[in-house]
């Protein structure tokens, strides 16, 4: 049997949710996929990994719907790698997106803390820019405990959303 020699001294195996925050994270994959709640419309499934200080390595995955009336998450995501401008997304023929184009490439999320099953869990908000990306923040609450009475959406596996409160259509976007 071969041996295998590797340095693990700085690798973690902690796979507790990040702490809420702005990271930056590299691009790891993106599928289209149809949404499981809604066939007759498209998601991207977005995995990343986190690059951050001090979070290095750490996954996370993020479902942006292509449905026409919450496009404004998909905006937001393109536009945040600083490879397009404004110009480029709002074009009138429309915007053509080829994701092997951000494969590997930096953006920022923005973490949130969540729960599903009961059990805290990482939920990007949104995305940002990487420049405005900090790490952890400090005044976010901890969750120990689900919040009591606070509304909490129907999501499916892919995490689509129909509606959130707040404003905010999907907890992945």
């Amino acid at each position: 049997m071969p041996v295998i020699k590797k340095v693990l001294n700085s690798v973690s195996v902690d796979d507790s949710p990040l702490p809420a925050g702005s990271y930056v994270c590299e691009v790891a994959s993106i599928e289209q996929k149809p949404s499981k709640s809604d066939p007759n419309f498209d998601v991207l499934e977005v995995q990343y990994v986190c690059v951050h200080e001090g979070f290095q390595g750490r996954r996370m995955r993020q479902w942006i719907t292509l449905k026409d009336n919450a496009l404004f998450s998909f905006k937001r995501f393109v536009t945040r790698f600083g490879i397009w401008d404004e110009d480029d997304v709002n074009d009138p023929s429309g915007f053509e997106f080829d994701t092997d184009e951000v494969i590997g490439k930096e953006i920022g999320v923005l973490v949130v803390n969540g729960f599903w099953d009961g059990k805290p869990r990482t939920e990007i908000d949104r995305n940002l820019y990487v420049e405005e990306c900090e790490g952890e923040d400090p005044n976010a609450p901890k969750p120990d405990v689900e919040p009591a009475g606070a509304p909490l959406p129907d999501i499916d596996e892919t995490g689509d959303t129909e509606t959130v409160d707040g404003g905010i259509s999907s907890l992945f976007s």
